[in-house]
């Protein structure tokens, strides 16, 4: 079993990034916080600090184990205050993944109230469409959209909303190459592609009663961002299919026109993904009480 004095003096030099600073913090000498970190790797069986004599840094697996051991020190704060029956207050950095399209357009104004709402949290915000390990990359929560991975079994899945696509096109390319009066009609026009030549996203259209038609067409460019691929559409280029929340600005503005509005695509789930706890830090549990506000 771990030491917490080994602990403690492992956290303080990883804060401090030096053992005298830490000592001081500590009221401890260099050579006891020295001697406390040792035994820790040795314990651990690695090394938790790259030292030089100029330098003091942590390797990637000191990284990793100080943050789960900050993580586990909030947790345990924040659980001594529900105990005391405070009210807990969110700090700390809330570390979390957003599919790109969805944060910018949907995500940033929660961001922004939650900021002013608890300023003594920091934020760190990875916009991507990757997936990432949440827990190896010792991060909050992840908001990804469609299919939930097969394996969730440490975590917790929560749906926030659903949305659809639409197709649409610029005012400027329908005057230029007429406006498709049928779906078959599309054939003949160009399309945005989101995906790359190999792997396309396919176009296939839900009819408001039912009926489900696969739509083809002159695929001219393809896109790896849903933003660059509405600029595309805004610009002229061609037809897109875009979800709502992307192109609902550009169509009350007039940028775009909706084509065939009694299609859509099927409904797509988004949703939030976080390690599973049975005690969620008040920073989290904020943040998604907020984003369930505005969002879901």
């Amino acid at each position: 079993m771990m030491e917490m004095n080994s602990l403690n003096a492992f956290i303080s030099v990883a804060k401090e990034q030096s053992f005298a600073a830490a000592g001081l913090k500590l009221g401890l000498t260099r050579s006891a916080i020295g001697k406390s970190v040792a035994r820790l790797e040795q314990q651990l069986g690695v090394r938790l600090f790259h030292r030089t004599t100029r330098s003091l840094s942590l390797t990637a697996e000191g990284s990793l184990f100080y943050q789960r051991c900050a993580q586990a020190l909030q947790d345990l704060e924040e659980a001594a205050a529900n105990i005391r029956q405070d009210k807990p207050y969110p700090k700390g950095t809330l570390k979390l993944t957003v599919a790109a399209a969805f944060g910018r357009s949907q995500l940033l104004p929660v961001l922004r109230d939650y900021a002013e709402r608890w300023p003594e949290v920091k934020i760190e915000v990875n916009f991507s469409d990757g997936v990432k390990d949440l827990i190896e990359g010792g991060l909050d929560l992840a908001i990804r959209l469609g299919v939930p991975p097969d394996d969730t079994s440490n975590l917790v899945v929560r749906t926030l909303t659903r949305f659809s696509s639409a197709m649409v096109a610029s005012p400027d390319y329908l005057h230029r190459q007429g406006k498709p009066e049928t779906l078959a009609d599309i054939i003949h026009h160009d399309r945005l592609m989101y995906g790359t030549h190999y792997r396309p996203l396919s176009w296939q259209l839900l009819h408001s009663q039912g009926e489900v038609t696969d739509i083809r067409g002159n695929d001219r460019c393809y896109f790896d961002s849903a933003e660059a691929l509405r600029d595309a559409a805004v610009a002229g280029m061609g037809i897109a299919l875009l979800p709502e929340f992307i192109i609902r600005q550009s169509v009350n503005n007039g940028e775009l026109i909706p084509l065939f509005a009694e299609y859509r695509t099927n409904e797509i789930p988004v949703y939030i993904l976080y390690p599973t706890r049975r005690y969620l830090t008040a920073k989290v549990r904020c943040f998604i009480d907020m984003l369930v506000d505005a969002v879901g």
